[in-house]
This record gives C-alpha cells, structure tokens and sequence, in this order.
C-alpha cells in the first residue's frame, strides 16, 4: 500500500501549488489503489500466502485489473437499475454483489460470474451480511470523523465557510492519506475478506446451473433498467440546460425581420408558389 500512498502525496503537493500535472497523478493515484486493493485482497484470501509471494500478488493485480474495472462497471450498472426501480432494491444488490472483487480475485470468475458468485453467497444469509456491512460502515464512518477532527477538515464546515482541499492544510491531507491508505482501508478490505471466507465455507457447493441462469436474468434485468434510466436521465438533463440556456438568452433564437420572410421558402419550397418565384429571381 506504500505506492499509493507515495503518489497520492505527490498528488496532494502538486494540487496544493495548483500544478498541470495533478490530473495525471491523480490517475496514477487511483490506478496504484485499485492494484494495491486487488494485491491485499490476493494476500488475505490466501492467508497471507499468495503464489509467488507479495510481487505475485502485484502480478494478480496487473492481470486482473481490466477484469476489476468490468467487475465494478458491471455491479454499479446493476445498483444503478436497482435505484431507478426504487431506492431499497439497490440497496439490497449493493450487499449481494459485495464479494464480486474476492471472488474475482480467490476463484478467478470474471464479469457476470463474479457477480452470480457473490449473490450465491449472501443468499441466505442477506441480514448477517448486512449488519456486519452496517457495521463496518459506522466504523468507517467514525473514522473519518476522527480524521477529519485531527487534520482540520471539518474546520470550514463548523465555521461555515466553503470546505474544499485548499482549506485543508498540506500536513493535515498528508495525516489523512497515511492513515486512509494505511490503516482504515486496509482493515475495511481485510474485514471483507473474512466475510467471503466464511460464506464460503459455509457454502461449499458451486452455483446450480438453474441458479445461476436466475440470479443473471435478474442482473441482466436490473442492469437493462439502469441503462434506460441513465439514457432518460442524460436526455432530460440535456433538454433541462438547453432551456436553461434559452431563459437566460445565452443561445438567442435569430428573429426572422419583418417583410423579409420568403413565403415559398420559409414553408416548403415546393409547395411555393410559381410566381413568387419568379418574383424571387428578379
């Protein structure tokens, strides 16, 4: 997890003095993150013991990574159905597609069949997975409480001034990377692994064929509606800022001048009639 934290520094210093370069290290930044989630995840789920040792656990990150972004596309496509549906079946997707990286990661399923790995895993067992999720988010959620209150980052929010990263000291965002990268998200990954490892010794059958065939049609049907939702929602934002843009006259509409209008041609050129168009040519 040192590379991470390493390039998000940089990152942080180069935002701070407003450098061209911040982008490219922010995308380097979240790039290094997921190779070392996937990395951590590769050590846990092996008991510490991952083939090759940890530069084989960096090796199973490389070549898992495309899988992980298709993965992660794949599950937020499906919560995204799931809250166009209504607000709780996302909720509830979300829990059941939780284990889709560890089961990418320990089984090597990519894609829809590390998702159908995951919801066969929490079937049954929806509510203890869902406190112990619960509970782990209080946690995370204290903790970064905790962060902020040490490095000053809800000192604009409780002084009611605009917070933002600039009004954050650069020790205080170097304090917060150290102990997110290092510490609390880390254990948040560990945390989760141990889940999968015991849902998974509890259900040591595979996936039934008739099984598998239902909770993919289910996916496929949520992911449909968070497609259309996404497509209806880009279209009415679009039609929303070009009549926002029409109210305030950014894109006036050219007012066609009085006695210039060309009957014929303003309607239908052909339907114009022939004298007016000779009228036209003289």
């Amino acid at each position: 997890m040192a590379v991470p934290v390493i390039i998000a520094v940089a990152n942080a210093v180069l935002e701070k003095i407003e450098s061209p370069l911040v982008f490219l290290t922010w995308i380097a930044s979240s790039v290094a993150g997921i190779l070392a989630e996937i990395a951590l995840i590769a050590v846990v789920v092996r008991d510490g013991m991952p083939e090759g040792g940890i530069g084989g656990a960096y090796q199973t990150s490389i070549r898992l990574l495309i899988p992980f972004l298709i993965v992660s596309f794949l599950a937020s496509l499906a919560a995204v159905g799931g809250f166009f549906i209504l607000v709780v079946p996302a909720f509830i997707i979300s829990v059941f597609l939780f284990f889709s990286y560890y089961v990418l990661v320990a089984e090597g399923k990519r894609g829809l069949d590390a998702l159908i790995g995951s919801w066969h895993y929490v079937q049954g067992y929806g509510s203890a997975v869902l406190w112990r999720l619960i509970f782990l988010g209080i946690l995370s959620f204290l903790a970064s409480i905790v962060v902020a209150f040490l490095t000053g980052g809800l000192k604009p929010v409780i002084t009611q001034s605009i917070s933002s990263p600039k009004d954050i000291s650069l020790w205080g965002q170097l304090v917060s990377i150290v102990l997110t990268n290092l510490v609390f998200y880390p254990i948040g990954v560990v945390y989760g692994a141990h889940l999968y490892k015991a849902l998974r010794n509890v259900k040591t059958k595979e996936v039934l064929p008739d099984e598998s065939r239902r909770i993919k049609k289910l996916l496929m049907g949520a992911m449909a509606v968070g497609i259309i939702g996404i497509i209806i929602l880009i279209a009415f934002t679009g039609f929303a800022l070009v009549n926002l843009l029409k109210g305030l006259d950014v894109w006036p509409l050219p007012e066609r001048e009085k006695g210039n209008s060309v009957p014929g041609l303003t309607a239908s050129l052909g339907s114009a009639p022939i004298l007016e168009l000779f009228r036209l040519g003289q």
